[in-house]
């Protein structure tokens, strides 16, 4: 929805986006029906403020989007399986489940599929301290299942 209207028409979309300096995008496609997807715009609204911010640049602007589509049969094995070791591990560490790793997180990581400590560096989330960390107990549960 836009402005409380239902958006159904590329040239209304356009004209909005031109009046907005976007800062984040998230979107994920609808539960009820997947050819609609749920999209979250974080903007500045260029028209409110009737011109531009100068003090930003196009490069200080950052655009996140993250969609992540429903997951196959084969991709809920790899996650769940993930989400059991993340509470086993979490229970090991004194931990709540979400520090050792988010669901979107574990999410990406059956998506890609992670097979390598490599291939885990593009999962948002993953940094080198829980890649040194978790990322060898990740890539065997990916490899195990996968094998």
């Amino acid at each position: 929805m836009l402005h409380g209207e239902t958006v159904c028409d590329v040239p209304e979309v356009n004209d909005f986006l031109e009046g907005a300096r976007v800062k984040n995008i998230f979107a994920t496609p609808s539960s009820s029906d997947p050819d609609f997807w749920h999209v979250l715009i974080f903007y500045r609204d260029r028209r409110f403020r009737g011109t531009t911010d100068d003090s930003e640049t196009d490069d200080d602007v950052v655009v996140r989007q993250e969609i992540l589509a429903p997951l196959t049969p084969e991709e809920e094995v790899r996650y769940n399986a993930l989400r059991k070791w993340r509470g086993a591990q979490a229970g090991k560490e004194g931990l709540a489940a979400y520090m050792i790793a988010h669901n979107n997180s574990l999410k990406q990581v059956v998506q890609l599929p992670v097979q390598t400590i490599d291939d885990l560096r593009q999962v948002k989330g993953f940094g080198d301290k829980k890649i040194e960390k978790y990322g060898a107990a990740i890539v065997e549960i990916m490899q195990a299942i996968d094998s």
